[in-house]
């Protein structure tokens, strides 16, 4: 990326008494950035505040040519002011405000993460009325869905950057530098608001719908996904997926398997493995409603506009969606792994389960949930899809 001046023409410079010019350059990347060239010989004193609770959070002595920058590399409204270190006089007191060609980076690829995250960049976007790149490793999910946004390819320069915002899950979940809270204790969209400057809450996301007729054409199908990323996501419960097929094909529904790991069910069309993603999204924009885990798909559900059942007690209920999310989860046992800052997820350990891995509770988190807890979830959808 491109680094340029972002002061306008009456910010950026100054005159010296000794007829000698400086120039004074600002930028945020990874962090607010302050440059000064000259030849004065000159030294300041640089010092970035918080505007919101005027706070000095970081300051910096250095001279021509040399720059300085804060080490918090989340949004804050920052107020920058630069002193003579001669006099102390000020010489430059400017509110840093993130303007046209800001670029906002998602560094997860996961599909979850990124169609949690996409609102919370349209909301940048019109708080700061500015024109926004984002790039993402699912960028034609939501080119349709939110025109107003520039998406890009990962590492396409961008002429004339004035800012750059890296939106992740870094470290270990505790607070630090990128994330100014602990990504374990908070909503997953709130890595995002926290980031990008946003009031937390929830911001439901949209998913570009596929516009072909339906490659499956069935009037009363339903959609289900019975894999993930970790076992701790799965739905343990020993027979669980096939009683509940089961007792779903009895009411008259057909029942469509998607996901990566093969099919293993009986009476399910099988449509695992599907490829390209907007064959996904086709599938699952005209079914009756999905069931799956704390997964991609599920938030890809949630981005079509579908009510969805959610088997998890890997996370918090509170750590995904909420609207529309028919979550079933088991209170009365160990649940909420995830979500327990004395724990961090092993994504290495496919088997991880902290608390009580190679014990007979190993999983008890879904185990413990029964079909009956999700055909009540059903029957819920049932009669709000009766209400419609």
């Amino acid at each position: 990326m491109n680094l340029i001046d972002v002061a306008n023409a009456t910010n950026n410079q100054i005159i010296n008494t000794n007829g000698n010019m400086d120039q004074f350059t600002y930028r945020f990347q990874a962090g607010p950035q302050v440059e000064i060239r000259g030849n004065s010989g000159k030294k300041y004193l640089v010092e970035f505040h918080d505007k919101d609770t005027n706070e000095l959070v970081f300051s910096d002595a250095i001279q021509c040519n040399f720059f300085t920058k804060c080490y918090l590399e989340y949004y804050k409204n920052w107020r920058i002011v630069i002193k003579d270190l001669t006099t102390n006089d000020i010489v430059q007191d400017f509110d840093f405000k993130p303007l046209s060609n800001t670029v906002i980076v998602f560094e997860s690829s996961a599909l979850g993460d990124t169609i949690a995250w996409v609102p919370i960049v349209e909301e940048f976007r019109k708080k700061h009325n500015v024109e926004v790149y984002c790039s993402t490793f699912h960028n034609q999910l939501f080119q349709e869905a939110f025109p107003n946004i520039h998406w890009i390819n990962r590492g396409a320069a961008i002429p004339e950057t004035r800012c750059v915002y890296r939106v992740g899950w870094f470290g270990k979940g505790e607070p630090n530098f990128k994330n100014p809270n602990d990504c374990r204790t908070i909503p997953l969209q709130q890595v995002a608001t926290d980031i990008l400057g946003i009031t937390a809450g929830e911001y439901r996301s949209k998913v570009a719908r596929d516009k072909r007729a339906p490659l499956y054409n069935h009037p009363n199908y339903v959609v289900i996904s019975t894999s993930s990323t970790a076992q701790a996501k799965y739905w343990n419960l020993t027979n669980g997926w096939q009683e509940l097929v089961n007792w779903l094909v009895a009411k008259g529904y057909t029942v469509v398997n998607v996901g990566r790991e093969p099919n293993y069910l009986n009476n399910v069309v099988d449509m695992c493995n599907v490829k390209p993603i907007m064959d996904l999204v086709n599938i699952l924009q005209y079914s009756k409603f999905f069931i799956g885990l704390g997964s991609g798909l599920s938030w890809m559900a949630w981005g079509l506009g579908k009510k969805s059942i959610m088997i998890s007690g890997f996370s918090q209920e509170w750590c995904e969606f909420q609207e529309d999310n028919y979550r079933v989860i088991n209170k009365n046992v160990c649940h909420g792994c995830f979500n327990d800052p004395a724990h961090f997820f092993d994504k290495g350990n496919w088997w991880w389960c902290p608390r009580h891995e190679k014990t007979p509770q190993h999983f008890i988190c879904t185990k413990a949930i029964s079909v009956k807890m999700v055909t009540d979830k059903v029957l819920e959808i049932e009669n709000d899809l009766n209400k419609i």
